[in-house]
């Protein structure tokens, strides 16, 4: 059986992951510059290496594989991709340091955050979006994702979630 994109067959949760983006997305609604690929990224990968450390379970079941800046959901253009197409999620490019950077514009609210998540959890992200969004800047956030676990991958490589449990993660 083929594996589906972004998932090692472990239970990826397609409508769960994309509400995670949505709602990071509609907590920067006011100011999009906070907000672009690499602080997503790493917002989803916290939100994920959290919930793992404080239940045993994955929190969407989103692979995540090293790439050049930190660890990356395998399956995040694709589905910000369908969020654009459902007309939930906008992307603009934006100038930054003499480069493009994307920024999200939420266009409807998730309506299942509810069904998804519990009041600990959403607690639990906001921190994280908090701290990835106003404490660090995308250079910042991440050098503190490349952990031991990131260094020993290779780029493309995944990262299963039980290698956080590794010493200095």
């Amino acid at each position: 059986m083929p594996l589906k994109l972004g998932t090692d067959g472990a239970g990826f949760k397609k409508r769960k992951f994309k509400t995670l983006v949505q709602f990071i997305v509609s907590r920067c609604a006011d100011d999009p510059s906070r907000l672009g690929y690499t602080k997503l990224n790493k917002i989803l990968w916290y939100s994920e290496t959290n919930h793992y450390l404080k239940t045993g379970a994955p929190l969407t079941g989103a692979n995540y594989v090293k790439r050049q800046h930190g660890p990356v959901p395998a399956c995040i253009e694709f589905m910000v991709g369908e969020l654009v197409q459902e007309d939930k999620l906008f992307v603009r490019d934006a100038p930054y340091y003499g480069l493009n950077k994307a920024e999200f514009i939420p266009l409807a609210e998730p309506k299942n955050i509810d069904e998804f998540f519990t009041a600990s959890d959403i607690d639990d992200i906001t921190r994280i979006i908090d701290f990835v969004c106003d404490e660090n800047t995308a250079r910042s956030i991440s050098k503190k994702s490349h952990t031991e676990t990131w260094e020993v991958a290779e780029i493309g490589e995944k990262l299963p979630l039980y290698t956080i449990l590794s010493k200095g993660e």
